[in-house]
C-alpha cells in the first residue's frame, strides 16, 4: 500500500511537463471566443454632502458656559443631560491618554469622563495643569445620553448662540 501512494506522484510530474510542452509547440487551430456578459451599470446618485452642523443648529440654541482652566467652553444644551459635583469615585482605566480621567456610575450607566482643559489645550500649555485634578475639578457635564462626563472647574450661565458665532 505504501509503494501505491508514492508511485503516482512521479508520473502527475511527467505529465504536467509533457503537457506543458504540447501546448508551447502546438499551433493555435481555433480561436475560442469569450461568452458575452451583459452588465448592468447603475450610477449612483450623487448624495448631497452632510453637513457638519447638526441640525439643533440650523437656528439658534442654548449653550451651558463652563470653564476649563481659564477657558471658557460651551456645551449646546440638547446635548446636555445633568451636571454633577465632581466625583472623587473616579475609576482609573489603566493604559489611558492623560485626558482621560476614568469612569464614574451614574444612574446605572458606566460614564467616560475626560479632563475637557487637557484635552482642548496645545501640548505647551499642558504643563501647568499638572496638579491634582481635584484641585481645580469642580463639576462634571454629563453629555450624550450620559456617555460622557466633560470634567470643568466651574459653570456658568446659559446663553443663546447661533451656528455663526461658534468657535
Amino acid at each position: 500500500p505504501e509503494e501505491s501512494l508514492e508511485a503516482p506522484a512521479p508520473a502527475a510530474t511527467e505529465t504536467v511537463i509533457e503537457t506543458e510542452a504540447k501546448v508551447k509547440t502546438e499551433p493555435v487551430t481555433e480561436v475560442v471566443q469569450a461568452p458575452s456578459v451583459e452588465i448592468e451599470a447603475s450610477v449612483a446618485e450623487p448624495q448631497p454632502q452632510q453637513s457638519a452642523i447638526p441640525e439643533w443648529a440650523a437656528q439658534r440654541f442654548q449653550c451651558l458656559l463652563f470653564k476649563g482652566a481659564g477657558l471658557s467652553l460651551a456645551v449646546p444644551l440638547v446635548k446636555l443631560n445633568s451636571v454633577i459635583a465632581w466625583d472623587e469615585n473616579i475609576t482609573e482605566t489603566p493604559n489611558q491618554t492623560d485626558w482621560y480621567l476614568g469612569l464614574i456610575q451614574h444612574l446605572q450607566k458606566q460614564v467616560k469622563v475626560i479632563d475637557t482643559a487637557l484635552l482642548v489645550l496645545p501640548e505647551n500649555r499642558r504643563d501647568a495643569l499638572k496638579q491634582a485634578s481635584a484641585d481645580r475639578l469642580g463639576h462634571i457635564l454629563l453629555v450624550d445620553d450620559y456617555k460622557w462626563g466633560l470634567a470643568c472647574e466651574s459653570i456658568g450661565d446659559v446663553v443663546w448662540l447661533t451656528k455663526d458665532e461658534v468657535k
